[in-house]
């Protein structure tokens, strides 16, 4: 009986044996498919960072090119502040050097408006006729106490000859544009609107940039300023779908705009009937067939647009590599290597394990986080030159010699080449050089970014425009051109970029950053597999503070909690104004418990702050802190800011001044 029941126990064994190939052979199989999985969300990961990356880079051209017309306006602006009486033909000249075909695509026109009194109608009326023009008029007709027509137009085209004479005042979508830059003293952006050109036509939807003028050097700081100064305004119409077009056609984003689908609406709404831009591949086709698409909104002189791009298949393509075939193919083999030399691998199947955790550890990669910067420009100065090659003559605007930091008296009141040749850096210089024979000989303009050192010492960085004028036979006449001094804008650039992500009371970064960044230090605490908390600190009573101390106290209490938190909190911490007297604190790597006990001790420690307002110390304040500790796996932020914020106010129900954590 014994010796059946062990052949009937070797059976069994037997028949466990043989199946554990096929157990081998289901488990390897079920790993591969885990690991192509994570390796297929890995891919699609990279796609939508790098679709994010080229949707920024866009959204930035595009901004960039508004910024050139809200530039251009400014020269403009300066040239009838510099002389508050520019003749009709200096202004064409001057937007000839400016160049709106090569420098401004999509600016179909450049004017001039003035403000007119209805007492002084006639006399103005009487004023442009006499200038040539004897079928001037002021349209629409009809009699209101102020009119606001443009009487300098470039090019002064017949299309653009429509809007000669026409009164802002009139149409109350661009007399509201209009209005607000007079009062505010910045570029403001109409809504969207059919230009005056394409009223017959009806061509593609516009939009206006007017920036106000006002007289040389009178203070503007505040409205009454603003209004008492106030002198016309310069403005810029172009069309929405050619500045993209022109923008897409760039060298950088040629290659990537045969990739992806791009579409361009008015609003913050991506509808039908607000369409501005759309590639021939539109977006919607990419979103059925499953592609990546992001949407992203674009604001300019207080207009808003939303930009959504999708991903073509090439572009999935030539972002994902081949890894995820090579780990189902690795995988099939390991797992069909495994089932047929299962006996060995049973006598070492702690080693296999340890080997595949290792391999499914190898591959669990993420792609590293990219981040563009916000660019801001600005005109400081500008020039304007004319030179003859025949004669060898040229002549500069006072503009030029302050650029150079020089005076009239100095040399050649009329200016030359030759007077600023040692300013320039060599290696720019040379560039200069041959740019200006190929203008004068060849007919060939240039644009060039220059490195000067003035007379006085001061480096600066110039950016010199020239542009031929031909006779009928194609000769040369005369080069003109202008010189832009950038130093301020490049710094103002940088200072810009640091503002954008900072609070200017506390020092802190601000709530912006903090929408940026916490999804990333979530992401990548959850790659790690570090904890993460996060923690909402106010001040108590900070209302009934500033109602007895007043708001620049208040404004002391903040500052001076935000230096102690920035000089309090390890490195790797971020401190972020949430806003008014709320601040958020993201700590990655620490456990809640531990979190809870240090800034308990900093409670504490702000609540012995010593703050002074007009030299005088300010009454003690205390604060109220809720912490929560993102859960694993649990990516959602909002939810994460709202468990801190929910704890927080348990912190003030119990009597403010301490530390509550939030329940999980």
């Amino acid at each position: 009986m014994r010796h059946l029941f062990r052949q009937k126990a070797g059976a069994e064994h037997e028949r466990t044996i043989a199946l554990l190939p096929g157990a081998v052979l289901a488990a390897g199989l079920c790993v591969t498919l885990l690991v192509w999985l994570g390796a297929m969300a890995e891919a699609r990961t990279r796609v939508d960072a790098r679709l994010a990356i080229w949707q920024d880079r866009i959204a930035h051209a595009i901004e960039h090119r508004l910024d050139t017309n809200a530039q251009i306006l400014r020269g403009v602006a300066s040239l009838f502040a510099a002389s508050r009486d520019v003749a009709r033909d200096e202004f064409r000249l001057y937007m000839q050097g400016v160049d709106l075909w090569h420098n401004a695509p999509g600016t179909e026109v450049v004017g001039y408006v003035i403000p007119v009194p209805d007492a002084e109608k006639a006399a103005h009326v009487a004023a442009v006729r006499a200038e040539g023009f004897p079928d001037y008029a002021i349209l629409p007709p009809g009699e209101r106490p102020l009119y606001a027509p443009a009487v300098y137009l470039e090019p002064f085209s017949p299309g653009n000859r429509r809007a000669f004479g026409f009164d802002l005042a009139s149409d109350p979508l661009r007399w509201e544009a209009a209005s607000l830059a007079r009062d505010s003293g910045r570029p403001v952006m109409s809504e969207m609107t059919a230009l005056l050109r394409d009223v017959e036509s009806r061509g593609e939807p516009g939009y206006l940039l007017f920036l106000p003028i006002y007289g040389a050097g009178e203070p503007v700081e505040i409205l009454p300023e603003r209004s008492r100064s106030f002198e016309g305004w310069v403005y810029a119409a172009f069309h929405m779908h050619a500045l993209i077009a022109a923008t897409l056609d760039l060298p950088d984003f040629r290659d990537i705009a045969s990739l992806v689908a791009i579409a361009v609406y008015d609003g913050d709404n991506p509808a039908a009937g607000r369409l501005l831009y759309a590639t021939r591949n539109r977006p919607g086709a990419a979103l059925e067939r499953g592609q990546p698409t992001l949407a992203r909104t674009l604001t300019y002189g207080g207009q808003t647009w939303t930009m959504v791009i999708a991903a073509e298949p090439a572009f999935t393509a030539s972002t994902t590599s081949d890894r995820p075939t090579l780990i189902a193919l690795g995988g099939i083999a390991v797992s069909l290597l495994l089932a047929a030399l299962v006996h060995v691998l049973l006598l070492g199947r702690r080693r296999v394990s340890a080997a595949l955790g290792e391999a499914a550890r190898a591959n669990a990669k993420l792609s590293e986080r990219e981040q563009d910067l916000l660019l801001a420009q600005r005109i400081a100065q500008l020039g304007s030159w004319t030179y003859e090659p025949a004669t060898g003559r040229s002549h500069w605007s006072d503009g030029m010699f302050r650029i150079w930091g020089l005076e009239p008296e100095q040399g050649a009141a009329e200016g030359s080449f030759e007077q600023v040749r040692h300013l320039i850096y060599p290696e720019d210089r040379t560039l200069l050089e041959k740019a200006l024979r190929a203008a004068a000989e060849r007919g060939r303009p240039y644009q060039i970014e220059l490195r000067i050192r003035r007379t006085d010492g001061e480096e600066r960085s110039v950016l010199a425009i020239g542009t031929p004028q031909c006779d009928a036979q194609g000769r040369v006449e005369r080069v003109t051109g202008t010189v832009q001094d950038n130093t301020e804008r490049n710094r103002l650039q940088q200072a810009l970029r640091e503002q954008a992500v900072r609070d200017q009371l506390t020092g802190l970064f601000n709530r912006r950053y903090l929408d940026e960044t916490l999804p990333r230090e979530l992401h990548r605490c959850e790659r790690t597999g570090e904890p993460l908390t996060l923690a909402m600190l106010d001040v108590d009573h900070f209302k009934a503070f500033n109602d007895q101390h007043g708001h620049a106290a208040g404004d002391a209490v903040l500052r001076e909690i935000g230096t102690f938190l920035g000089r309090s909190l390890r490195f790797g911490d971020i401190a972020c104004r949430y806003g008014g007297e709320e601040l958020t604190l993201i700590l990655p790597g620490a456990e809640a418990d531990i979190v809870a006990h240090r800034l308990d001790l900093l409670r504490g420690q702000i609540s012995r702050l010593v703050v002074l307002c007009d030299g005088k110390p300010l009454p003690a304040v205390t604060v109220s802190i809720g912490i929560a500790q993102a859960n694993r796996g649990d990516l959602d932020c909002l939810g994460l800011i709202k468990r801190a914020d929910e704890a927080l106010y348990e912190a003030k129900r119990r009597g403010r001044n301490q530390v509550r954590r939030a329940t999980v």
